[in-house]
């Protein structure tokens, strides 16, 4: 039986002036279905070329324990209310995305947390992506090999 869920994101904001950010986990909710869990990176990587000084353990664990709370109807409703109130600087909520009708809410979300979680890769054997850094540690994006041929990812 199809059932309508919500779809968040969770994003990790180096500053909110520039507004610049990385997706740290996806939520899906399907209140009918009494459904909700958490999606996290696994990928921490592609956050500290983001920003070198993110403190990746902290995060980890503060996600963690919102992916618990979660799932435990007694505490969801108090987590979906606090993304949109608590969380304003270095993690924020999207939005509740588009209502999607999903048979299954768990399949729902192992495909969102691919498309907005992993970092795309070529299916290409022969084709390589790699992250720019300056010496500094500054990321300054994707590059991609292709037959022994650099370049920019767009």
């Amino acid at each position: 039986m199809a059932t309508k869920i919500e779809r968040f994101v969770l994003r990790y904001v180096v500053t909110v002036v520039s507004g610049e950010f990385i997706n740290v986990a996806v939520i899906v909710h399907a209140p009918e279905a009494g459904f909700c869990d958490m999606r996290i990176r696994d990928d921490w990587d592609t956050v500290l070329c983001f920003d070198p000084d993110a403190d990746v353990p902290m995060l980890q664990a503060l996600l963690t324990e919102m992916r618990q709370s979660l799932r435990s109807p007694t505490e969801r409703q108090r987590v979906l209310s606090d993304l949109r109130e608590v969380f304003s600087n270095t993690l924020q909520s999207s939005d509740p995305c588009e209502y999607v009708i999903a048979v299954e809410p768990e399949t729902e979300l192992e495909k969102w947390g691919q498309q907005m979680l992993k970092p795309k890769r070529s299916a290409q054997p022969d084709r390589h992506c790699y992250v720019a850094v300056t010496p500094g540690g500054n990321c300054l994006g994707e590059i991609v090999e292709t037959a022994g041929h650099a370049h920019w990812l767009t």
